[in-house]
């Protein structure tokens, strides 16, 4: 296989797992999970969804939708709208709040790969360096009060962090 190629696959997981766990801690700050945001991704593009079309294509069973959908309407992110030509049929809908939360976390992972991209090595060689350097600034933001930073972040950081 093409050793670059393979180099650049790994900076890409690695990227995607960073910004994974650091969107984790931004999420548990207001109160939602990756599930609860992947339903609330998934419903932004769509006027109306039922359960089962939603559990197809989330590949998630029926009662854990259920309780993450019901997480969600509690919070009042997320409707239940019965269709008035079949009573049986309820949809999901995202309200203003639950369109605004999608926003938020859009945004906030936009931003750090934006922090990732802005950096001057581009080369495949740089990647890893660069990416230490954006964990530890990005860690600096999502620390909670009191939390001790570790500024010299390095592979064995990211070996336990991350399981690189």
């Amino acid at each position: 296989m093409d050793l670059p190629l393979e180099q650049f696959e790994e900076s890409l997981d690695r990227v995607n797992r960073v910004l994974n766990h650091l969107t984790q801690v931004f999420l548990v700050r207001r109160g939602l999970s990756m599930p609860r945001y992947r339903i609330l991704r998934y419903l932004q593009s769509r006027a109306e969804v039922n359960m089962s079309e939603m559990q197809g294509s989330l590949l998630v069973s029926g009662s854990t939708l259920t309780e993450l959908v019901d997480g969600l309407v509690r919070s009042g992110l997320v409707l239940r709208v019965r269709d008035q030509g079949d009573r049986r049929m309820v949809y999901l809908r995202l309200t203003g709040d639950g369109r605004e939360a999608y926003r938020e976390v859009l945004a906030f992972r936009c931003d750090r790969l934006k922090e990732v991209l802005a950096g001057d090595d581009t080369g495949l060689d740089g990647i890893n360096a660069l990416l230490n350097s954006v964990y530890a600034g990005l860690k600096q933001q999502t620390a909670g009060p009191g939390e001790k930073i570790d500024d010299q972040p390095g592979k064995e950081r990211c070996d336990k962090n991350f399981e690189c």
